[in-house]
């Protein structure tokens, strides 16, 4: 951490004793640097502070100034650093797909929401039907993700309104991705990835990226995009279709089953050699005697 750029003028906490502040307030749950502040002000917890992280608890008013001054970049590559020693040390290895990649969920979420657009003109904004217009910052975040529900951040990437445009969740989340995956490529550059996402992102220029970066990928394929690859299923699906069905008891009385459909043969597109798999899901909610109490619940 110190090796982070130091621009302050007075410097009576080290830098790791700062980021290390401002972390502790995610840990601690605070909700606002006051509260983190008469924390602070309870010698038990500054002796229990110390002990845990070996380093000084600092005012929090002096964590924010530090942090106005730090290119947030930089706080990017040190989380990149930080996730790169516990790939080293094996911790994941266990939770790999088909035992050789690291399952990484990209999606966009929004962040804040205001009424008024700030003074260079750079927040993403909408219209809603009322002709309400809200102004947001939104941005897409790489997660590395397991089966035991951890989730690590790897990268962010904002979505901008260079154009000045009414914001556009496919369109901008998909150019926001493609500055995503350079960075992930270069904080990560042999990492094995499996792209997890939803059916914002199959295009040419996904799979060409992906194709690039020797990654490979699992995403939602929805019905109204790449037609000609659906007509190409369809026609398959007589000749090399494979079904099974797998019958689960959740909670209670309740039943899942899920039928599971897939080609046997590879599908090409673009370059790009692709496999297809659907699972439709129905719950059924029974009573005591076994019969059916609500509608069947399907997804797809």
């Amino acid at each position: 951490m110190n090796k982070l750029s130091d621009k302050r003028r007075r410097r009576d906490y080290s830098v790791a004793e700062l980021v290390t502040g401002c972390i502790s307030m995610f840990l601690f749950k605070q909700t606002t640097r006051n509260g983190a502040n008469n924390d602070r002000q309870e010698e038990k917890f500054r002796e229990n502070y110390y002990k845990l992280f070996k380093l000084r608890l600092p005012h929090m008013d002096t964590v924010e100034r530090f942090l106005r001054l730090l290119d947030p970049e930089e706080l990017e590559k040190l989380k990149a650093v930080l996730v790169c020693q516990i790939l080293e040390k094996r911790v994941l290895h266990r939770f790999r797909f088909l035992g050789k990649w690291f399952t990484v969920a990209i999606d966009g979420t929004g962040t804040n929401s205001y009424d008024s657009n700030d003074g260079e003109g750079s927040r993403i904004y909408k219209t809603s039907k009322k002709g309400v217009v809200t102004y947001m910052h939104h941005v897409v975040e790489a997660k590395l993700v397991t089966s035991s529900g951890l989730a690590i951040s790897l990268a962010s990437e904002w979505v901008n309104n260079k154009d000045r445009k009414e914001f556009e969740k496919q369109d901008c989340e998909r150019e926001a991705f493609v500055r995503l995956a350079a960075k992930l490529k270069e904080y990560f550059p042999r990492l094995p990835i499996c792209i997890l996402a939803d059916g914002l992102y199959p295009n040419k220029t996904f799979m060409q990226i992906c194709k690039e970066n020797n990654w490979t990928y699992v995403v939602v394929f929805p019905d109204d995009i790449l037609s000609v690859l659906h007509e190409d299923i369809y026609d398959l699906q007589d000749k090399h279709r494979s079904m099974q069905t797998v019958e689960l008891k959740a909670k209670g009385q309740t039943t899942i089953t899920k039928d599971y459909t897939w080609l046997e043969e590879p599908l090409e597109h673009e370059g790009c050699t692709l496999y297809w798999v659907s699972c439709e899901q129905v719950t059924t909610h029974n009573s005591k005697e076994g019969k059916p109490t609500e509608e069947d619940d399907k997804k797809k």
